[in-house]
């Protein structure tokens, strides 16, 4: 079954599919189009984590998403990973400065905040990286290192993928899962506490 997806907005390729899955629960092959980076990791991953094979092959400007069949072990749903966590705290990330006034300042105020966040502990589940905030996570950003850290301590990165394509940084980020706004609010929805930064 093929989806053509191109020209869509995030997070509506994932719709789609999701849609198209619902109706026709039985499909195991699949052949998704979409036209940018970021669709193509979301849609890849939205797949993986309903239990399907799926690669993604770039031709032509267009990411191409097949499926051969479902993997002999479905991956944990969003849900279920979460359930593992003793307290579901979520931080939302906007900017790559923290607070207003003087950017110098806010930038370094912003690496001391994501260099002490491991204090927090196992109740730090997820950091969500929007709008400017995406910036901390490129190889450009004093800060990469510190969300890298926390990554690696199981905290859960997202990093919006419209985010990186309007800022042209999608192949400069270095850490994270590229999401999409579906992915967000879900996310604000199964969280116990959220901190908007």
């Amino acid at each position: 079954m093929k989806i053509d997806a191109k020209g869509l907005a995030c997070p509506q390729p994932i719709l789609v599919v999701q849609e198209m899955l619902g109706k026709n629960p039985n499909t195991t092959v699949l052949e998704v189009e979409v036209d940018n980076r970021a669709a193509s990791e979301n849609v890849l991953r939205f797949l993986e984590n309903q239990g399907y094979n799926a690669s993604v092959v770039e031709k032509n400007n267009l990411f191409v998403i097949t499926t051969n069949g479902q993997s002999d072990k479905l991956q944990n749903t969003a849900s279920e990973r979460i359930e593992s966590n003793s307290k579901k705290c979520l931080i939302i990330i906007t900017s790559e400065t923290l607070g207003k006034g003087d950017d110098v300042l806010g930038k370094k105020a912003m690496c001391n905040f994501l260099k002490t966040l491991p204090e927090m502990g196992t109740s730090l589940w997820r950091i969500c990286f929007l709008n400017g905030g995406v910036i901390l996570c490129t190889g450009e950003s004093p800060a990469l290192e510190y969300i890298q850290i926390l990554k690696e301590q199981g905290v859960s990165v997202f990093v919006c993928g419209s985010c990186l394509e309007h800022f042209q940084l999608t192949d400069k980020k270095r850490v994270g899962e590229t999401t999409n706004m579906l992915d967000i609010v879900t996310s604000l929805d199964l969280a116990e506490k959220i901190i908007n930064i």
